[in-house]
């Protein structure tokens, strides 16, 4: 599976708005699913593809793909393997392709600390010992 984080587009062959009956067809039955039932604006279907790494989230009555979160080290930004990258690496990296914008958060509770890209809708999850555990791309 191609893991290549496109910006604001998707991930690899999985692109933004994509009905999720499409992303079936490419990676097969979710390992698990999980539905939140909004009435304003549609449920939200978690797709958990969990030997892959990833969860997609498909919103509205079409249930189109909006948001990803993926933890697979393979993952690759810009070319470079993301999960090798030290969190001054990827903001480096991030601001070097125009992503000036961030917002840097602890979470004391949760152990973890969020580096935020608004610009480009990517938040990255880095341990307490500065590792990326996870990042997450919206549209």
């Amino acid at each position: 599976m191609n893991l290549e984080i496109n910006i604001k587009q998707g991930l690899g062959d999985l692109h933004f708005d994509m009905p999720m009956n499409q992303i079936i067809a490419i990676l097969g039955a979710a390992s698990e699913t999980e539905t939140i039932e909004n009435a304003v604006e549609g449920d939200t279907t978690i797709l958990y593809y969990n030997d892959k790494g990833i969860a997609l989230f498909c919103e509205g009555d079409e249930q189109l793909l909006v948001c990803v979160n993926c933890s697979n080290h393979e993952t690759t930004l810009f070319g470079k393997q993301l999960f090798e990258l030290s969190e001054r690496q990827i903001v480096d990296m991030m601001v070097g392709h125009g992503y000036y914008e961030q917002d840097v958060a602890d979470a004391d509770d949760l152990d973890e600390r969020r580096v935020s890209f608004g610009e480009g809708n990517v938040d990255f999850f880095f341990d307490t010992e500065g590792r990326l555990e996870s990042v997450i791309i919206g549209k």
